[in-house]
């Protein structure tokens, strides 16, 4: 496993990200992760400590965790790979089958890349409708994977 820190480098057109730091590690234990942050806190300056800088996870919640305790003004975002990886993997548990998987992961990508409120807003009535029980018991077990994902992507994208 590895934790990852990047930075933007704006100045670009492009706003390239560029690692500053990262972890790698064998267990998922929280603590490894609040050493971690603890150490990276102790390089940055009180504002970037308190700006609401996003930050970009795994979704594991020992780091969310880590990250939430060290930089409570942080907002932060599970990488889509992962939620992609998620869903795809709770679809073959439950049964799904091929053809369903690439439908369901279609749709979530579709709300991921939403560049306005109306347009997710859109893909959630229109998807909403279609997604069947088993898919819907999804985001009622696991409320906190996608949907906090979702909600910060909203946040990020859309409070200007």
């Amino acid at each position: 496993m590895s934790q990852y820190w990047f930075f933007q480098l704006s100045a670009f057109s492009e706003c390239p990200l560029v690692p500053i730091a990262f972890m790698l590690h064998e267990r998922k234990f929280q603590r490894m992760h609040s050493d971690f942050c603890d150490s990276i806190s102790k390089f940055l300056s009180v504002s970037a400590k308190s700006r609401p800088l996003h930050v970009c996870t795994d979704g594991e919640s020992g780091c969310s965790n880590a990250l939430q305790q060290t930089f409570p003004n942080w907002i932060i975002l599970n990488c889509w790979n992962h939620i992609i990886r998620d869903v795809e993997c709770w679809l073959k548990k439950h049964g799904a089958g091929k053809e369903e998987i690439t439908v369901y992961k279609s749709q979530v990508r579709s709300l991921l890349g939403a560049e306005t409120a109306e347009e997710y807003a859109g893909f959630l009535q229109m998807f909403g409708k279609k997604i069947p029980g088993v898919f819907q018991e999804y985001f009622t077990h696991f409320p906190g994977v996608l949907q906090r994902f979702l909600r910060a992507l909203c946040v990020f994208f859309f409070a200007a």
